[in-house]
C-alpha cells in the first residue's frame, strides 16, 4: 500500500489548528504580569513590610531559575503538550490557593509553587511552537506566538486591576485562576505532536555541554541582554520621567508605547527572517534596544521619550521570537525543551541582577552616567556574540 498519500493528510490538522499553538504564547508572561502586580498589593494589605515583600517577588523568580533546568525532565516525560496542560492546571489551583493565604509564608510558598508550574508551561509552549509547524515556517509561527504573548502581558494587568478595584485584591486572584483554566483549554486543544523531536531522556549534565556549542553560547548571550534591557529601562525610566516634570499618566503612556511596538513588531519576524540569520538579527534588534537605554536619560521629557521606548521596543519584539528559533535549532536532538530551560534559568539570572546593580549605581553617580553604564555593559555582551558568530565556520542554517 503506498503511503505517498497519506503524509500530507496526517500533518494538516496540525497546520490548521497551529492558532492554538500561537494562542499558548498568551500564557507564560501574562501570569507574570498579573502575580506581578497583585502579590504585593495583597501583601501590602495584609501589613507585611516592605523589604518582606521584596523577598516575595524576588521568590518566584528565584524558584524559576533553579527549577528552570530540572523541570525540563517533566516536559521530557510528559511531552510539550502535557507539560504545557500540567501547568496551566497546577497554575489555576495555585492561583485560587492565594485567595485563603493570610500573612507572610503562605504567601511566599504559594509564588514559589506557582513560579515552578508557570516556567514549566513557558518552556513547554515555547518547544511547541517551534517544532510542530513547518521548519520555513518557523520565524513567522514565533512570531505570532509572541504577539499573543506580548498581547497577553498587556491586556491582563489591566484585566486584575479592574477586578481588584471591584472585588479587592484578594478575590482578584480567582480572575488569575480562571485565566489559567482557559489555558488549560487551550493546552487540550493543541494538536497531537506528530513526533517526538528525540529520545525521551534528558540528563541534566547535559545542560552544562550546551554552554559548548557556539550557537548556544550566542543565545545566551543574547538572551541575556534580552532580559537586561527591559527590566532596568521599565521600572526606572518612568521614574526617571517623573522626576523631569512629567505626569504619572504621561509616564505610564511612554511605557505602554514600548510594549504595543514590541507587540507590532512581532508580526514582522517572519519576513524579516529571510534577511539574516536568527543570531544576526537578534543582534541588530538587540542593538537598538541597548541604543533606547543609553539615550534614555537624555530624552527625558514628553514626546522625546517616545523615542527610546520605541527602540526598546523594536528589541523586545522581534528578540524573543527570535531566541525560541535560535535555541530550538542549536540545540541538540533531544535536548530542546532542555535549551529552552536553560534560556529561562538565564532569563531569571538577568532579570534579578539588571534593577538591582542600575538602582545601586543610580544612587551613587546618577542616571544619566547609569543608564549608559548598563548599557555599555549590554554593548559589551553583544559584541561578544559578535565575535563568536565570525569564529563560526559558517552560518546557522535556517531549517
Amino acid at each position: 500500500m503506498s503511503t505517498g498519500p497519506a503524509a500530507p493528510r496526517a500533518e494538516a490538522p496540525a497546520e490548521h489548528r497551529l492558532w492554538s499553538a500561537y494562542l499558548s504564547g498568551g500564557f507564560g508572561l501574562s501570569v507574570s504580569a498579573m502575580l506581578g502586580l497583585l502579590v504585593p498589593l495583597r501583601a501590602d494589605e495584609l501589613g507585611i513590610a516592605v523589604g518582606a515583600i521584596g523577598v516575595l517577588v524576588a521568590a518566584r523568580s528565584a524558584s524559576e531559575a533553579v527549577l528552570a533546568v530540572p523541570l525540563s525532565v517533566v516536559t521530557a516525560r510528559l511531552g510539550t503538550r502535557g507539560a504545557f496542560v500540567l501547568s496551566a492546571g497546577v497554575c489555576a489551583a495555585v492561583s485560587a490557593a492565594f485567595v485563603l493565604a493570610e500573612g507572610f509564608w503562605a504567601l511566599l510558598v504559594l509564588n514559589v509553587l506557582i513560579g515552578a508550574a508557570r516556567s514549566l508551561g513557558w518552556v513547554a509552549s515555547q518547544a511547541y511552537v517551534s517544532t510542530q509547524g513547518r521548519p520555513e515556517h518557523r520565524a513567522r509561527d514565533t512570531g505570532r506566538f509572541s504577539f499573543a504573548s506580548n498581547a497577553g502581558q498587556t491586556v491582563t494587568p489591566l484585566l486584575v486591576g479592574g477586578a481588584a478595584a471591584l472585588v479587592g485584591y484578594r478575590a482578584a486572584f480567582l480572575v488569575v485562576a480562571a485565566w489559567c483554566a482557559l489555558f488549560v483549554v487551550v493546552g487540550l486543544l493543541l494538536p497531537r505532536p506528530r513526533s517526538r523531536a528525540g529520545p525521551d531522556r534528558v540528563r541534566l549534565r547535559a545542560a552544562a555541554g550546551l554552554f559548548g556549542l557556539p550557537r548556544i553560547q550566542m543565545a545566551m548571550l543574547l538572551t541575556f541582554v534580552r532580559l537586561w534591557v527591559p527590566n532596568i529601562w521599565t521600572p526606572l525610566f518612568p521614574l526617571l520621567l517623573v522626576s523631569a516634570g512629567a505626569s504619572a499618566p504621561e509616564a505610564g503612556a511612554v511605557v505602554s508605547f514600548a510594549a504595543l511596538v514590541a507587540t507590532a513588531v512581532n508580526l514582522l519576524t517572519g519576513r524579516l527572517s529571510r534577511l539574516a540569520s536568527p543570531e544576526i538579527l537578534c543582534a541588530a534588534a538587540l542593538a537598538l534596544a541597548v541604543a533606547g537605554l543609553v539615550v534614555s536619560p537624555f530624552l527625558d521629557t514628553v514626546p522625546a521619550a517616545f523615542l527610546p521606548a520605541a527602540l526598546v521596543g523594536i528589541g523586545n519584539g522581534l528578540s524573543l521570537p527570535l531566541l525560541i528559533v535560535l535555541v530550538s535549532e542549536a540545540a541538540p536532538r533531544g535536548q530542546k525543551a532542555l535549551a529552552l530551560a536553560t534560556r529561562n534559568a538565564v532569563n531569571a539570572l538577568s532579570a534579578t541582577l539588571g534593577p538591582l546593580g542600575t538602582g545601586g549605581l543610580v544612587a551613587a553617580v546618577g542616571a544619566t552616567a547609569a543608564f549608559p553604564a548598563m548599557g555599555g555593559l549590554a554593548a559589551v555582551l553583544l559584541g561578544g556574540v559578535a565575535v563568536l558568530n565570525r569564529a563560526r565556520p559558517t552560518p546557522g542554517p535556517m531549517v
